[in-house]
């Protein structure tokens, strides 16, 4: 791993999503606040809503899946910065001295410490410990293999902005955002052959249930943007994908968007597994 040390301003920066293979409700990591080629640090809020609460206090489920995606982070910092790709994603292969001294209440932050015993290929072996008002109140050693990573599918698509689309400050309204992705989403239909048109012959729709975005830096009538769009393999039934708008004289990422489809049959029933023509589809391009 890299040895550079970022600040950790700039590390709170970061949003998380952007680091983790995990989606919400399933973030167990607030923050990543340490980095170097050997540590990884990372803090975490306990929200009384969170999935793995009970009682009032996180259970040793939530303060291990808290441990794997310290782990995750770490990989995808480097991925994402160091070598400036897609976030890998890492299996905990063996747990072992997995030890929970206490559960932290509902409310409050934990801290956890990924310190890397041993690296050999794609194999990582590691070493953690999680704190709660300065106690340690969990332990645990982790052997992490990296998966490799799938053929990333991706397209580019230089659009204009329109004068409709822009408020008296010149700055692009928030509600032209989803346009653009939408824009996005049928130019890589066209180019791997996933239009809408696809589904409804085979019977079935793909409609959105998830939208996010981030906004970096205002899209200024005049500019000359493209927004690429990045095709994030799953096996569950649905379709990711990530956006980014770039504006073409500097290349800087002004907005990130995300988004999730499912599959609906002609009744408008959800389909829990993926239509035939879509597994076959995977097949042919990763």
């Amino acid at each position: 791993m890299d040895t550079n040390t970022p600040t950790e301003e700039f590390l709170r920066s970061i949003d998380i999503h952007e680091l983790l293979p995990q989606q919400e409700p399933f973030v167990m990591v607030s923050n990543i606040i340490h980095y170097d080629a050997c540590t990884t640090i990372t803090q975490t809020y306990i929200a009384d809503d969170n999935l793995f609460v009970e009682d009032g206090r996180l259970n040793a489920s939530g303060m291990m899946e808290n441990i794997a995606q310290t782990c995750a982070a770490r990989i995808g910092y480097y991925n994402k910065y160091i070598l400036k790709k897609d976030v890998q994603i890492g299996f905990i292969g063996d747990i072992r001295d997995f030890k929970v001294i206490e559960n932290p209440k509902a409310g409050s932050t934990i801290t956890t410490t990924i310190k890397v015993i041993e690296e050999i290929m794609d194999i990582t072996l590691a070493e953690s410990e999680t704190i709660c008002d300065g106690k340690t109140i969990a332990t645990a050693v982790l052997k992490i293999a990296l998966k490799e990573s799938p053929k990333e599918l991706r397209a580019t698509k230089e659009f204009d902005i329109r004068f409709s689309e822009v408020d008296s400050m010149k700055v692009v309204w928030h509600g032209s955002y989803p346009l653009y992705f939408e824009d996005a989403r049928e130019e890589f239909g066209k180019q791997y052959g996933l239009s809408y048109q696809s589904f409804m012959d085979n019977n079935c729709y793909a409609p959105l249930v998830d939208l996010t975005f981030h906004y970096r830096r205002p899209l200024i009538y005049g500019m000359k943007p493209k927004i690429d769009i990045i095709y994030r393999p799953t096996d569950a039934a649905k379709i990711v994908f990530d956006y980014e708008i770039r504006n073409t004289a500097d290349n800087e990422i002004y907005a990130t968007g995300h988004s999730v489809q499912v599959f609906m049959d002609l009744n408008y029933e959800l389909l829990w597994t993926n239509p035939e023509f879509y597994e076959n589809w995977k097949k042919q391009w990763l």
